[in-house]
């Protein structure tokens, strides 16, 4: 087993066999594992080479806001391996110790502000077909931002934020062929997990296979923030990714820790299904889709009155399923 290096912090009693008594939200306590288990999936990391290119710019005490290390070419070239041998690719300590903390107290105010709300599932290939909410399916909180809400956004690190990414997925198109054709991206998603279990079950993205399908959305590639200080294990959380098309005995690929600065990004379609594990302390990140041009493009046209019936059906009989799996009744919405 991988020991865990500290106790959890909410721990209120421990014991000789790797377990400690956790106290949760509302005075509920749990007792948990220290240890991770020795059939758990792997725990994802940065690519070798991408975690010498980051010690190599913390050695020179390089500023993180004029020298992006991670969009030298000996960097790109090493996310490109990633993305195309695993279909996903991690970077850690991407923007810093100080525009991480200011983008994650943006996000808390935000939040605070009460700008999240309840997900909503399903809407089909335009978002505008039949959505709802499910606490079982899907448990956070979101809220969807471009970034020209002054308001919201005083410190101006959420800003810069998607301006570096939406850098480096421009300049990670020449090193990832299926990456050439995206030419648009959707506002930012702001999620929170709160600690109370929320979690989100496996899924894809988009219900397509590199641009095949009749239910494609365009999204080619997810990009995601975490921004989660002094996240532990018995915290929850963690992404879990999966192998395409995989049987259900067949072991996830890997465990992704939602650690503070830790970016991770993946294709968005049937190639990494992936889920949520249940949360247990509150859970923030920053969520943007970029889209394939020719994909989106083709997903806006196909809006005609047969696909569309068809697609309501499909959403109304994924509520039943998860109904009859989940319990409890979703809470439809129509637009």
């Amino acid at each position: 087993m991988e020991a865990v290096a500290a106790l959890p912090r909410a721990a209120v009693r421990t014991d000789e066999v790797s377990l400690a008594l956790v106290q949760r939200g509302g005075g509920r306590t749990e007792w948990v594992f220290t240890e991770r288990a020795a059939n758990a999936p792997p725990l994802a990391r940065m690519h070798a080479g991408l975690e010498a290119m980051h010690a190599c710019a913390q050695l020179h005490q390089s500023d993180p806001d004029t020298y992006w290390w991670w969009l030298a070419d000996a960097s790109l070239t090493f996310l490109g391996e990633e993305l195309r041998a695993r279909r996903f690719a991690l970077v850690d300590g991407m923007l810093g110790p100080v525009a991480i903390r200011a983008l994650r107290d943006e996000v808390r105010e935000v939040r605070a502000l009460g700008r999240l709300a309840a997900s909503k599932l399903a809407g089909g290939r335009d978002g505008n077909k039949l959505t709802y909410t499910h606490s079982g399916v899907r448990g956070d909180l979101v809220g969807w931002f471009d970034g020209d809400e002054p308001e919201l956004w005083r410190g101006g690190a959420f800003n810069k934020f998607l301006q570096k990414i939406d850098t480096m997925v421009a300049q990670l198109a020449e090193h990832v062929p299926d990456l050439v054709g995206i030419s648009t991206r959707s506002k930012a998603m702001v999620t929170c997990y709160p600690g109370n279990g929320a979690r989100y079950i496996k899924h894809c993205d988009n219900s397509c296979d590199t641009g095949r399908g009749e239910r494609c959305n365009g999204r080619r590639l997810t990009v995601i923030m975490y921004l989660n200080e002094d996240w532990q294990p018995t915290d929850g959380g963690e992404l879990r990714l999966y192998e395409p098309y995989a049987p259900k005995d067949k072991p996830p690929v890997a465990d992704v820790q939602p650690l503070l600065d830790r970016l991770i990004m993946f294709y968005a379609d049937y190639r990494v299904p992936h889920e949520v594990l249940p949360a247990h302390a509150d859970r923030l990140a920053i969520t943007v889709w970029y889209f394939d041009r020719e994909e989106y493009a083709g997903a806006r046209e196909r809006g005609c009155s047969a696909t569309d019936m068809l697609e309501q059906e499909a959403i109304e009989n994924e509520i039943a399923r998860f109904e009859n799996r989940y319990g409890g009744k979703a809470e439809r919405h129509r637009k």
